[in-house]
């Protein structure tokens, strides 16, 4: 990820300046995490949206077939 990229950055730095590396490293380790979260909780919710979308297909098939047999009782 990202910190493989800053790792060599780092390690031209002065040592002042690479005092407050890690802490940089380690918000850059924890945002790759949130991101790696919601990109995880994103999948969920769109695999839920899919099967909703199912559902609601077969209700609407349903519906649809109710209708064309109620159309079938009133003009026999």
């Amino acid at each position: 990820g990202l910190c493989m990229f800053l790792t060599p950055v780092f390690e031209t730095l002065s040592l002042p300046e690479k005092e407050k590396v890690p802490d940089l490293s380690s918000s850059v380790a924890n945002k790759e995490k949130e991101v790696k979260k919601l990109r995880r909780q994103i999948r969920i919710k769109n695999r839920k949206i899919e099967e909703l979308n199912k559902k609601l297909k077969a209700l609407e098939t349903i519906y649809q077939e109710i209708d064309q047999k109620k159309r079938g009782m009133n003009f026999p």
